[in-house]
């Protein structure tokens, strides 16, 4: 009998343990994605409020602006960065992009700049909203920026996979 109650105790302390774990976890996640959505704004609202933006890149914040609370915008996120990286991109989507790159090019460089740091807040903001998928979505987008460039990350190629993939599909 003993021993029963002290099996009985010690599952619900390891359950105890495992609940606090997750929610010590969950807090420093919620806390993540409230920086990082701060930066998001921060940025977007400079980007948005020049002049010479073009359209599409205005319209890509605005998109993820309406995704960053949303509850399903983890799984569209992780598939369009997973079609992104895996599929080749169709010719109406290539052209997209192309263009997305070609009118971001012609952008003073802080633009440029405040751009990707807007797309690269916004994805780890959505990736916050997760605790399992927000991991996934850090290690694929982490995994494909060092094989991109170990300097540093702007994202603008994933600007133009959300553009082409997610916010715009063909």
């Amino acid at each position: 009998m003993a021993s029963q109650l002290t099996l009985a105790l010690c599952a619900v302390l390891v359950f105890v343990l495992a609940v606090g774990s997750y929610m010590k976890r969950r807090l420093r996640q919620l806390e993540t994605r409230e920086m990082y959505r701060e930066e998001f704004f921060s940025y977007a609202k400079w980007v948005v409020s020049r002049g010479d933006v073009p359209d599409a890149a205005v319209k890509l914040l605005l998109f993820l602006g309406r995704q960053l609370d949303a509850p399903t915008a983890p799984y569209a996120l992780l598939l369009a960065l997973l079609r992104g990286a895996a599929l080749e991109p169709q010719a109406n989507s290539a052209s997209r992009r192309t263009g997305l790159d070609a009118e971001m090019r012609r952008c003073p460089q802080d633009v440029r700049e405040a751009f990707g740091n807007a797309v690269a807040s916004g994805l780890m903001a959505i990736a916050a909203n997760s605790v399992v998928l927000g991991t996934v979505i850090r290690r694929v987008i982490l995994f494909r920026i060092r094989k991109r460039d170990g300097e540093g990350y702007d994202g603008t190629e994933d600007a133009n996979i959300i553009a082409t993939g997610w916010a715009n599909p063909a």
